[in-house]
């Protein structure tokens, strides 16, 4: 069972309260992306700034982009909401009414959860989704988030987006699909996270990268 660490952004103090704070504050086990998380061992960050917009939450700039333009106000909210840092917590983040969140610690796999918000089952969905649209063919990674649009008509553009770049992570993570450039499979794991890092291949690059069914 190793280190965890999930992220949300954009959230209001009301979410944050629902998601994290509530549960931490009873002592209550809660889930999030697709984890369970026990408020005992987990630590919490809570930044405070502007809201991120889409092309600052792409592939990797999230967090970077919350600490770099927002303001650590963890230990100012846990004291008004009577938790401390000696009191476990999660790792979180958060903005001037939108928030963004990051969970660190040791979790165990859960049955449901929210990736930046998105039920398990929505995420497994997706994944079975795109593992049906292989089988007729390769698809484009813009083609990839439009499946995510359609799957998921009511997320805001960077939730899908991101339900989006994780369901295309964890299917290359199990096996069960692979990235091919210009006709030629990526086989080396530096090279591929580069794409997968880039928000222009999400967004219709240069080049003919495809996510295709593992052969």
């Amino acid at each position: 069972m190793g280190l965890t660490v999930v992220r949300v952004f954009n959230q209001s103090r009301a979410e944050l309260q629902a998601r994290f704070l509530g549960p931490m504050q009873r002592g209550e086990a809660f889930t999030f992306e697709e984890h369970q998380w026990i408020p005992r061992e987990m630590r919490v960050s809570i930044l405070e700034g502007p809201k991120l917009e889409m092309h600052q939450l792409t592939v990797g700039g999230g967090w970077p982009n919350a600490r770099r333009t927002g303001t650590d106000v963890t230990e100012q909210v846990l004291t008004q909401v009577g938790l401390g840092r000696s009191k476990g917590a999660a790792e979180a983040a958060a903005a001037e009414a939108p928030v963004a969140a990051s969970a660190t610690g040791e979790a165990p796999t859960g049955s449901a959860g929210a990736g930046s918000v998105l039920p398990a089952e929505a995420s497994i969905a997706l994944r079975e989704r795109l593992i049906g649209r292989l089988s007729a063919g390769p698809a484009s990674l813009p083609g990839v988030v439009r499946v995510a649009a359609e799957l998921l008509p009511e997320r805001r553009p960077d939730e899908v987006l991101a339900a989006a770049v994780t369901a295309v992570n964890k299917l290359l993570d199990a096996g069960r699909a692979e990235l091919e450039l210009d006709g030629k499979a990526l086989s080396n794991a530096d090279e591929r996270a580069a794409l997968l890092d880039d928000i222009r291949s999400w967004l219709g690059g240069d080049g003919d990268l495809r996510l295709i069914a593992a052969r």
